[in-house]
């Protein structure tokens, strides 16, 4: 299993941590959003090695998701437990040293330990998920055979299950088609019509029933090649206040435009360089008539790398070149037009002229400042903007809905204007 990156764990903890305490707004910070694409990223490279290449495309983007929606889930419970860490039992807030330390030991038990049984079951849940698509295809011309790891260490319950036979729609299956726990190493098998006797379905449920009784067992009672799901549906990272259950499904939302765009793009002869990336959710495509500037091109392809690495869709579109005075947009940023500038003395005069240049296309929806210099800073980028409020009511002023500051691989400031 690939390691988790502590430190992304550490800046969201931090964060958490200057602002006074946790609250759902958190959720939508590049903090947050980082631990969640770090825990997809992992899941999804243990569901990419188990899926066999011909797996259909359908299949491989639901179990995808899926990862991607439980990471969600997941870093919400793990922010709250940061939160909760920093007060003491007296009310009062802890040391930033002592508090490092509870962060350390919540990291080990949501990043390594848990995070070690979800990978392997996304493992055990993908590959069965691809046996059952195969299964559906052929019908009822073969029975299921369940079957365990046949060795020392599989527990007694699942031992109870090894050899029940039935028919692929017998409703056994869709309770307890494997993986039926965590590190549950079982399958389920095809086998020949009358090669083995039929086991008794009603009597098969019970036995099910019985070895997950437990309310920590009763969740996997669910079949992931059915489901099109890696995690139960049921699983406690899901029950969540509504507040965040909006904030992430927005989220998803999200992640499903942008790939159902994807695969739009993916077959138009005009796009190059399609990519989907399933541990964000973001989109990056580039139309074979965009102008990349022969000196500052580089920028575009730089702000594109970094909004589609964070989750966003960003379309470089078409840039016609045999229009008198046509002044076109970049493309499209999460669906919405946008122009790039470079600020490269990052000076708050340097700040207004970059949002100055975005204003200058009038279709200009979200501007784009790229500071290739490193050398941002929120002080100048606030005095700059506030020079540029100045132009008000004049031709070289458009309210943006949104303005993104992009420096290295980082997005650093996002303003809306009010």
């Amino acid at each position: 299993m690939p390691g988790f990156n502590p430190e992304l764990f550490a800046a969201m903890a931090d964060m958490i941590y200057k602002k006074g305490g946790f609250d759902i707004n958190q959720l939508k910070s590049q903090e947050a959003r980082s631990v969640m694409a770090e825990t997809a990223r992992i899941i999804n490279s243990g569901v990419s090695s188990s899926l066999p290449e011909d797996c259909p495309d359908a299949l491989r983007y639901a179990l995808e998701n899926n990862a991607f929606i439980f990471s969600g889930f997941k870093t919400f419970h793990s922010m709250r437990e940061i939160g909760l860490s920093m007060v003491t039992d007296r009310g009062t807030v802890k040391q930033y040293e002592d508090f490092k330390k509870d962060v350390q030991r919540i990291n080990a038990h949501y990043n390594t330990n848990y995070l070690h049984a979800e990978y392997y079951h996304a493992v055990g849940s993908a590959q069965m998920a691809a046996r059952w698509n195969e299964y559906a295809k052929d019908g009822d011309r073969y029975d299921l055979q369940y079957r365990t790891a046949g060795d020392s260490h599989v527990r007694e319950e699942h031992r109870l299950l090894d050899g029940i036979t039935l028919p692929v729609y017998d409703p056994f299956w869709d309770k307890y088609f494997p993986p039926n726990g965590w590190g549950c190493r079982c399958e389920a098998v095809q086998v020949r019509k009358g090669k083995y006797p039929l086991s008794d379905s009603a009597d098969s449920m019970r036995k099910g029933d019985n070895i997950t009784a437990g309310v920590k067992q009763q969740m996997f009672r669910f079949n992931p090649g059915k489901t099109l799901k890696l995690f139960p549906p049921k699983h406690p990272y899901y029950k969540v206040p509504n507040e965040v259950k909006k904030v992430l499904n927005e989220r998803s939302a999200s992640y499903e435009r942008n790939y159902k765009k994807y695969l739009e793009l993916l077959h138009d002869n005009d796009y190059t360089d399609v990519t989907f990336d399933a541990a964000t959710g973001g989109l990056k495509a580039t139309h074979r008539r965009h102008n990349f500037d022969r000196n500052k091109g580089w920028y575009e392809r730089s702000i594109q790398n970094v909004g589609y690495k964070n989750g966003h869709s960003v379309v470089l579109g078409e840039e016609p070149q045999d229009i008198y005075k046509q002044r076109s947009c970049e493309g499209h940023w999460d669906n919405r037009l946008f122009e790039v500038a470079g600020a490269e003395t990052a000076s708050p005069n340097n700040i207004r002229n970059a949002l100055k240049h975005c204003a200058s296309k009038p279709d200009t929806a979200i501007a784009i400042l790229f500071f290739p210099n490193n050398n941002f800073s929120v002080e100048n980028f606030l005095a700059g903007y506030a020079k540029y409020e100045g132009l008000k009511k004049t031709s070289q002023y458009k309210e943006f809905e949104l303005i993104y500051c992009i420096q290295g691989e980082e997005i650093v400031q996002i303003k809306k204007p009010s």
